[in-house]
Parts: C-alpha cells; sequence; structure tokens
C-alpha cells in the first residue's frame, strides 16, 4: 500500500460532499500533455508488433495468472450462474477502487475459462517498476480522453476482442476511489461501446471485507479481501437506437450494483460519507473515540 492515504481519503471525501463521483482523487499521477500522449499510444501499438514485446506480453500474463490466484486464494467468487446466457464476447464493469482488484477479475473470469481484457487510461503506460510492466504488457486497451482516438483505433480493439469471444473489461465509474465500498454513478461510455457492437454487459460488484483487526498491512489499515458477485447480465434491444440501449443499459447495471451494495452490506444506500465507506480504514476520530 504506497502513498499518502489520508490526502487520497480527504479528496474522496470532499468529491462525495461535492456529489462529483466520477473526479480523480489519487495523487502524483502522472499528467500527460497531448504529444506525449500520442507518442505513447504509437510506442505502445508499435511494440505489440516485435518478438521481444511478444514475450513480454506472454510473461506479463503468466504474472497475472500467479498473482489472481496467490494474492487473490482469499477472493470468493458468486454468481457464475449468470454467464450461462452469455455467448461470444461481453463488456464487464465493476466499481473500481484497487489495482488489486483488477486481479480478482482477471481470477474471475481466468476459471470461467474466459479470456479478458481490460481498459486502461494511458496515462497508466507510463508507470515505472512491475506494476508499469503489467500495465504495458497484459492484456490492455489503453484509453484517452481524444475523442477522435476513442471513436477510430480503440473501438476497433475492443471490437476485435469481442468478435474473438473475448470480455473487456471497462470501469464506467472511470476513476479508482482507494478501497470506496459504494458504487458510484457511471459514465455512459462502457454502455455505447456495449450497444455499438451489440453484446451485453456483464454486470459485476465486488465486496470489500475486513480481515481480523490483528491483520494489518498499513498502521492505518486492516487487510481486507474482495467477494466479486457476478449479477445479471444486460442485453441490448434490436429494437433500439445506440444511445438508447447505451443509456437503458447503463441505468439498468447502475441499479444493480445499488441493489447489491444493499444487500451485501445490509444498508440503504446514501452518499453521506461515512469512515466505513473506506474498507479496512482504521479512522482516526474512530481511535480518539475508543480511548475516551
Amino acid at each position: 500500500m504506497g502513498g499518502n492515504k489520508d490526502e487520497v481519503i480527504a479528496n474522496i471525501r470532499k468529491a462525495v460532499d461535492d456529489g462529483d463521483f466520477n473526479r480523480k482523487v489519487e495523487v502524483n499521477d502522472p499528467v500527460l500533455d497531448p504529444e506525449e500522449r500520442d507518442r505513447l499510444l504509437q510506442r505502445f501499438y508499435w511494440k505489440r508488433r516485435l518478438f521481444g514485446p511478444i514475450l513480454r506480453s506472454w510473461l506479463a500474463r503468466m504474472c497475472a495468472e500467479i498473482l489472481s490466484w496467490t494474492i487473490g486464494k482469499e477472493t470468493k467468487i458468486q454468481g457464475y450462474h449468470n454467464l450461462r446466457d452469455v455467448k461470444g464476447g461481453a463488456i464487464v464493469t465493476s466499481n473500481h477502487f484497487s489495482p488489486l482488484e483488477i486481479l480478482a477479475m482477471y481470477k474471475t473470469m481466468s476459471r470461467a475459462r474466459i479470456g479478458m481484457y481490460f481498459v486502461s487510461q494511458e496515462s497508466n503506460l507510463k508507470m515505472k517498476g512491475f506494476l508499469g510492466f503489467l500495465l504495458n504488457y497484459m492484456r490492455v486497451i489503453p484509453s484517452t480522453s481524444a475523442g477522435s482516438y476513442m471513436q477510430g483505433r480503440f473501438f476497433d480493439e475492443v471490437k476485435r476482442r469481442l468478435n474473438e469471444s473475448k470480455f473487456v473489461l471497462i470501469y464506467p465509474e472511470q476513476e479508482m476511489w482507494f478501497n470506496y465500498r459504494k458504487p458510484r454513478p457511471p459514465k455512459r461510455g462502457a454502455y455505447y461501446y456495449a450497444a455499438r457492437a451489440f453484446v451485453p454487459i456483464v454486470s459485476c460488484f465486488t465486496e470489500i471485507v475486513d480481515k481480523p483487526e490483528i491483520e494489518k498491512d498499513h498502521p492505518d489499515f486492516h487487510e481486507t479481501r474482495f467477494v466479486v458477485h457476478i449479477l445479471p447480465p444486460i442485453f441490448p434491444s434490436p429494437e433500439k437506437s445506440i444511445r438508447e440501449n447505451s443509456i437503458e443499459m447503463m441505468q439498468k447495471d447502475y441499479q444493480q450494483k445499488c441493489e447489491a451494495y444493499e444487500a451485501i452490506y445490509g444498508k440503504k444506500l446514501d452518499y453521506k460519507f461515512d469512515p466505513s465507506d473506506i474498507g479496512g480504514w482504521i479512522c482516526p476520530d474512530s481511535q480518539k473515540e475508543n480511548k475516551l
């Protein structure tokens, strides 16, 4: 667990108070100008044609496979029966709160013997170290804020994987909010691509479970584990336009995630910030109250 999580949690609290649920809250993320962004994307696609990067891609997938079964050994998965009616490719959506939860999703689909790609912001291509290696060479499809790329090369890449009967994981909440338990209102992009490709949404919600108090991996946090809930799939209608399908699938997916949250955590969903919203967090205020 790296970085200043106090600052991140303060940013989450402020974003919740402001009602801005897609705001960037992480600190020190790379910021790219358009030229650097285009250069990273060109390099990403150019490397895929070379023999060395092909080997690195295979190695990255093996590392992800091992990590998904070791780090995720305590991850539980519920709802595989909801995949029975999904034939061919699909867009997967889930709540986004940790890089490790990507491995939980990877494990979920690997166990179902479904190949999965995931969409990652182009700034992640600039990351260094082992995480940077994975984000550059795993089954990644980079996204950007450039509309021409997203409508052209990006959709072509997504459609190609869907035609290969692969799943593509897109986080409709857009930004990662560290260990935030609640589902956040989604952006329409994931559902637009599903409607345009005429494939279903595989709706998922990942639960964060605090482990016993004695288990800590940071002075301010208990360790956590995940439970991936596969919810009923959402299919586009042949009688509706891309826009109509995308809006209806987005609304249905958000509704399912909200209902899953309420059933799992046993409380009504609201967006008033509470320390328990952050999985594993030992809130300093609660520590003071316990001492009193």
